[in-house]
């Protein structure tokens, strides 16, 4: 991301402090960019120059440290004190100083706020308030579990593409199956020609999605080509916004839709939507519904599945089918219990006008 704010571009005017941030950066740019805020705001509050607060030497910047995280204890939260402490011992690292034994930061409740995970039904609701993009931004999240860093990355030169939604049929602006897999690009990029990695964990993975999700979807590009944009399979799913071509920003995603979301009447942020996912997916496990495994896998945590994808490139297909079969009898836990429509054989949910069973192809209505 191009940084604009002329305190952090001074900053980079000194050679060793544009050395550190761009060793940051080629592992996480949203790590250099904190980081570099962090410092910068560090080093004012002090009025002391980077190059000077080296200077000081390893007692001494130990001392200043311990000082810093002590008085501001009790007046910023105790997360906003580690990521100004941890930008600190970054760049005192980047110069030989180690600072030993590390000083500990007091546990506060400033700035803590209680968190509930929302339920199905407030889910819903808030669904129904949302226009046709955010809805979709919103089902990405609570409906496939997928993180805003993989709808655009940090500095908005990538993003989930329409080519990585599988099973959707562009010239139709339709869906030919369901659940249909979401793909997610790691760094190995999974044997495809793809971009940069948009995986948390940069190991290449999918999460599913069913029949709302596929609606929420299908909306939103309809009202793009009904306003006039071409869609290929290189768009993105969640452009811009602003009338531009390109990818969003990770923190652009999560701030417009935060503010829809609080416009919509509900004190929630975005990321409690992912929460919403990882809750129904537990229930889903509890009430043996859903393998554990395939669980973390869909939430695009490593582990066995994740191991297997990655260095096959694929599963086997009696694997996938039976994540997709127990990703349909989660779904469960998304959907209103009153109007839910379950396959007598697998148990997995199914809309009102189906007359096949979309998982085990079972046929609905006969005896």
């Amino acid at each position: 991301m191009k940084i604009r704010s002329s305190r952090l571009l001074k900053l980079l005017e000194d050679p060793e402090v544009k050395r550190w941030y761009d060793n940051l950066a080629a592992r996480s740019g949203w790590t250099a960019r904190q980081y570099l805020g962090n410092l910068g705001y560090f080093c004012d509050c002090l009025q002391i120059s980077p190059r000077d607060l080296v200077r000081e030497g390893k007692k001494r910047c130990r001392t200043i440290l311990l000082d810093w995280v002590q008085d501001r204890s009790t007046k910023i939260s105790t997360e906003k004190n580690n990521h100004d402490y941890s930008a600190v011992v970054s760049w005192l690292r980047h110069n030989g100083i180690v600072i030993e034994p590390p000083v500990n930061i007091p546990q506060t409740n400033i700035g803590r706020k209680s968190e509930e995970t929302p339920s199905r039904n407030r889910v819903k609701d808030l669904m129904e308030r949302l226009d046709v993009h955010k809805r979709k931004d919103a089902g990405l999240m609570a409906y496939g579990g997928l993180r805003g860093e993989s709808v655009g990355n940090f500095d908005g030169t990538d993003g989930l593409q329409i080519r990585d939604l599988r099973d959707f049929d562009l010239a139709n602006l339709r869906f030919t199956r369901t659940p249909s897999q979401i793909k997610v690009r790691g760094e190995d990029g999974a044997g495809e020609d793809f971009g940069k990695w948009l995986s948390k964990a940069k190991h290449s993975y999918f999460t599913l999605a069913y029949g709302v999700l596929q609606q929420y979807l299908v909306e939103s590009f309809v009202n793009r080509v009904t306003l006039g944009e071409t869609l290929t399979g290189y768009s993105p799913v969640r452009g811009r916004g602003d009338g531009r071509p390109g990818f969003i920003t990770s923190g652009t995603f999560y701030d417009t839709l935060n503010k829809a979301i609080h416009e919509a009447g509900y004190q929630l942020h975005a990321y409690q939507l992912r929460a919403s996912f990882d809750m129904q997916m537990t229930n889903a496990q509890n009430n043996g519904l859903l393998a554990y495994d395939y669980s973390e896998f869909f939430m695009g945590h490593k582990g066995r599945i994740s191991a297997t994808y990655t260095v096959r490139k694929q599963l086997p297909p009696e694997t996938l089918k039976e994540m997709e079969a127990g990703f349909l009898r989660a779904t469960a836990y998304f959907d209103d219990p009153k109007s839910k429509k379950e396959c007598p054989s697998c148990h997995c949910v199914l809309e009102d006008s189906d007359k096949f069973c979309r998982s085990c192809g079972q046929k609905l209505g006969v005896s």
